[in-house]
């Protein structure tokens, strides 16, 4: 009886159990995710299938954003727009150059420029954006538009241009190019990316001109590259006291040239009223000098004033690293830079205009704190710095820290505003 109770009680458990497992509801099917449903995330690009179609979808979303910056870059009406809009291209980085350079093709030659611009800066080896860049800023100077645009072009190119541009700049300038102020202003661009003596040959033959206006300006752009000769400072003396861009301008090359005449004399012991000081054995230098007045093809555009600046310049080279002779406009910027420390990083910039004619300012590196952030990432006294990569986390700049006995005594020790706007604001 008590065998039989017992294998009573347990069927009738063992019937629970197969009740309870047939009514226990099915698990529900893993979500899975759709693929497209990543884009704008970052994902590990590895060798998996996930991280190519991550890649992928990566790309795709900075090619939209860069088509939507691309049409808004083709309505701008002014130069400084498009540049202000160009940035946040440059801002999408060197994976969307290729396609890039064939948008930028189809832009009105304004905003073109600016388009051009931000080419070279996301160009590399691999993509050759350096010189598709100086190629498509250099049509635009050579073409049939608007020439305050083509002059525009062509500065911009004096910027960026380089030694191995030389060739295409110096044939445009004799081949291509046949409007004065456009002619002006590329031989200014050639003098300034290669030093190509071809630039002043051009720009003394304007001095003959019998139109005035195209003289002026040819005298104006000797001036400007610090290259004034004889038959340019009569041009320049009768505009000189002008109340306007032009008059401070030729006022300021006829200052240098009276400032080296000083050096010069000083070096001569010709100043009056000043005590006779040692007298130092030139020999060498002079020459140096006849030499070259006797070789160099205007044997006038190299008196000895340029010559003694250019050893007194020498000279202080070799005391230190620091040490320089400030040429009359170089001084004028420093005493217009602006200073912007950032204690964080160990980095002191500065901000300077790269052309006196306009407001655009170049950020520079104007000193590095030994052992610091920015040295440990490689940034050195003198670096341009074009743009600041958004998103940079505390932990990354910790990571490059020796130590951290320079953060400040608080809580949140870092700036909540991002350094690239910290930047625009300092501009």
């Amino acid at each position: 009886m008590k065998y039989t109770r017992l294998l009573a009680l347990l069927g009738a458990v063992m019937l629970i159990g197969a009740c309870s497992q047939k009514n226990q509801p099915e698990p529900e099917s893993a979500t899975v995710l759709n693929r497209s449903d990543i884009e704008n995330h970052v994902v590990q690009n590895d060798n998996s299938s996930d991280g190519e179609v991550a890649s992928k979808a990566t790309k795709e979303a900075l090619l939209k954003e860069m088509d939507g910056a691309v049409k808004q870059l083709a309505k701008a009406k002014t130069l400084d727009e498009s540049f202000r809009i160009a940035e946040s291209l440059e801002n999408l980085g060197r994976d969307i150059a290729p396609e890039l350079q064939e948008r930028v093709k189809t832009l009105p030659e304004l905003p073109r420029i600016a388009g051009w611009r931000a080419v070279w800066t996301l160009g590399s080896i691999n993509n050759n954006g350096w010189d598709k860049a100086i190629d498509g800023l250099l049509a635009i100077v050579v073409g049939d538009g608007d020439v305050a645009v083509r002059v525009s072009s062509a500065e911009v190119l004096g910027a960026l241009a380089s030694t191995r541009h030389e060739e295409k700049l110096s044939k445009a300038l004799n081949d291509q190019v046949f409007t004065p102020e456009v002619k002006v202003q590329l031989a200014v661009a050639l003098w300034r990316s290669s030093k190509d003596i071809e630039a002043t040959k051009v720009l003394r033959e304007m001095l003959k001109s019998e139109n005035d206006s195209f003289k002026i300006q040819a005298a104006l752009a000797l001036g400007e590259i610090n290259q004034l000769t004889s038959d340019a400072k009569p041009i320049l003396e009768m505009i000189a006291d002008e109340p306007t861009l032009r008059g401070r301008t030729a006022k300021r090359a006829l200052d240098y040239e009276r400032a080296i005449k000083r050096f010069e004399a000083a070096l001569e012991n010709k100043l009056p009223g000043q005590e006779k000081v040692e007298k130092i054995d030139t020999r060498l230098l002079d020459s140096v000098e006849q030499m070259i007045k006797e070789r160099y093809i205007y044997p006038d555009a190299v008196s000895g004033r340029k010559l003694l600046y250019a050893a007194a310049s020498g000279m202080l080279e070799g005391l230190d690293p620091y040490t320089c002779l400030l040429e009359d406009n170089q001084l004028r910027d420093a005493g217009e830079i602006r200073r912007f420390a950032v204690p964080t990083l160990g980095i002191m910039l500065g901000s300077a205009k790269m052309d006196e004619k306009r407001e655009i300012r170049l950020i520079r590196v104007l000193s590095v704190r030994p052992g610091g952030p920015a040295e440990l990432a490689g940034i050195r006294p003198g670096d341009r710095i074009y743009r600041v990569l958004r998103g940079v986390t505390e932990q990354q700049i910790h990571d490059l820290r020796l130590d951290s006995s320079d953060l400040p005594d608080e809580s949140h020790p870092f700036q909540t505003l991002p350094l690239d706007e910290a930047i625009s604001e300092f501009h």
